[in-house]
């Protein structure tokens, strides 16, 4: 049923009314039809008799969004919103329009003007804080979760999961966001998410005993859970590939109904299984399985495009640019980065034990300065004003100094950041780099044992992770080569057969004095948030070197990195 206007704006142009509602309906008809274009001039030249009226502008906004224009959505909505504003629908949809343009910030302001100037429901101060968070905003954002707290909100179980996550993942508040999950258990006992995110606290924690307790209460409310079934493979250790675990995993993986998430979590699992059981062939069917599965579901790795980046990166970033690079500081941050599974967690959580060094975990500051800022990185980098690069070096200093206020020295672990060193060393040029390196064969085989984010499509094919390991490896050869005094590499099958050698001369490249501490690293309780979180948890160890020989017919294809300069 079309709606007629209730008010119409003055206008210069004076046109009956009545012809105004007959073209508005006959917009709203043309888009209905699917007339995109006709509805969208339709809606237009009335905009030039009427501009601000909310009748017009409303349904021109919804034609936006539903054809993905969001900027021309986002320009009709912010006159909706100044034009009417005391209707909040307004500002979530403008809030949205910004989030999907990846612009945080403005959706906060569009929230901060909204409460400026009305009261806000419990939904508008949960939306305010789901988007403080995606700009990075957290106190605050914690500010506005409890602010819906206090309106009453729906399913506040809800609300304090997310600020467990805000605790836990962003503020470092470990033992608030075990209260928020209690708190949260406590309102509805078997609210599985913050069961999940408890028990995964935990493991983090190095507590597998607490953390297994969690995930089997998960199975108790939604027997054969894939996800949970995992973890649990993921926290025990196997001497017999015939556990009731596996048993339950190959009864859920045969359920023709299970979603292909699922495949892939159970099929990694049933492969750390028989691994840990010593049946290496059939483990390693498992894991090949659970890669063909991720495969199909990513982008496929571009090799001539990685070789690319590669090759732009050092011609780019030689000794003239950094002769002539504008920005001297005598700031010298400390970063950690290597191949995924080259040692960089071990590395960290060895200097975590000295009293100077805080452990910084994997931040992704560096990443997110290049995708937000750096189109194109590392051209973009060619035409990098003094400027912009001061914004980006006091970004970096105030965004660590907020996450860690306390901290004489932090270690930054991103692995992936030697794909940005030549950033970093613009900014910092005393920056000091440990890079972390392994057995290439063994670190391709554990990366390919790994379940990897989407985004890194290399591992999930053997080869695509040697020839991502040759460029990795061909990179940090040119970054050596300009920085010899200030990249340090930490080996790791060197590092497992003399630690206390390996280490002190780790101390010595950070201007640190020795202390015992770091010898038993393994007793710290810090939160791990890596795929390494139980190797880090035991005294150095040695099986892990020379894994790759358990499966020497699987890996025959890749053995030319032992041997290869690249």
């Amino acid at each position: 049923m079309l709606i007629e206007f209730v008010s119409l704006q003055d206008s210069s142009v004076s046109i009956p009314q009545a012809q105004i509602i007959q073209q508005l309906n006959k917009a709203k008809i043309l888009h209905q039809q699917n007339k995109i274009e006709e509805a969208e001039s339709t809606y237009q030249n009335l905009l030039t008799v009427s501009p601000d009226n909310e009748d017009i502008l409303f349904p021109l906004a919804q034609l936006y969004l539903q054809t993905a224009r969001i900027e021309d959505a986002s320009d009709i909505l912010k006159r909706l919103c100044i034009q009417v504003p005391n209707k909040v629908h307004y500002c979530d949809l403008l809030a949205n329009t910004y989030a999907q343009l990846k612009k945080f910030d403005q959706a906060c302001n569009c929230y901060l003007s909204f409460l400026q100037n009305n009261s806000g429901t419990a939904n508008t101060f949960f939306n305010y804080a789901y988007f403080l968070k995606s700009a990075g905003q957290y106190e605050e954002a914690i500010a506005q979760y409890k602010n819906a707290l206090k309106h009453n909100i729906a399913q506040p179980e809800e609300i304090y999961v997310n600020m467990a996550v805000i605790y836990s993942d962003n503020l470092h508040l470990v033992n608030k966001a075990i209260e928020a999950l209690e708190t949260a258990i406590n309102i509805k006992p078997e609210f599985v998410p913050a069961i999940y995110n408890l028990a995964s606290i935990y493991e983090e924690r190095g507590d597998k005993d607490l953390a297994c307790r969690y995930y089997q209460e998960i199975l108790a409310i939604i027997p054969n859970d894939p996800k949970v079934q995992a973890r649990l493979a993921e926290n025990k250790t196997f001497t017999n590939s015939n556990s009731d675990l596996a048993r339950s995993i190959k009864a859920n993986l045969s359920n023709k109904f299970l979603d292909t998430e699922s495949k892939i979590d159970l099929n990694f699992a049933l492969g750390k299984i028989h691994n840990d059981s010593k049946e290496y062939d059939t483990a390693f069917d498992y894991y090949q399985k659970a890669n063909q599965l991720s495969a199909a579901h990513a982008p496929q790795y571009n090799r001539i495009g990685q070789e690319q980046n590669t090759s732009d990166n050092i011609k780019l970033f030689g000794k003239d640019w950094f002769e002539n690079a504008p920005v001297q500081t005598d700031e010298s941050p400390i970063f950690i980065c290597g191949m995924f599974r080259s040692g960089s967690t071990l590395t960290e959580q060895i200097l975590a034990a000295h009293p100077a060094i805080t452990p910084g975990g994997e931040l992704d500051i560096i990443p997110s300065l290049v995708a937000e800022n750096l189109n194109s990185y590392p051209n973009s980098m060619s035409e990098i004003t003094k400027g912009e690069l001061e914004k980006f070096s006091g970004t970096y200093l105030s965004q660590v100094k907020k996450l860690f206020p306390d901290a004489i020295k932090i270690t930054d672990k991103r692995p992936d950041n030697f794909l940005y060193l030549g950033l970093v060393k613009t900014l910092f040029p005393k920056a000091k780099i440990i890079y972390t390196s392994r057995n290439p064969v063994d670190n391709c085989l554990s990366v390919y044992f790994l379940q990897l984010a989407r985004e890194m499509n290399y591992a999930t094919d053997l080869d695509d992770v040697a020839h991502y390991y040759s460029q990795h490896r061909r990179l940090m050869a040119h970054w050596k080569s300009l920085f010899p005094e200030t990249i340090y590499e930490v080996n790791y099958e060197d590092l497992v057969q003399a630690p206390k050698q390996s280490i002190s001369s780790l101390l010595d490249f950070l201007d640190l004095e020795w202390n015992d501490a770091c010898l038993k690293f393994h007793k710290l309780t810090n939160p791990v948030k890596t795929a390494s979180i139980w190797q880090v948890r035991q005294p150095i160890y040695q099986s892990s070197t020379g894994r790759w020989k358990n499966y020497q017919k699987q890996v025959n294809s890749i053995q030319w990195l032992l041997n290869n300069k690249y």
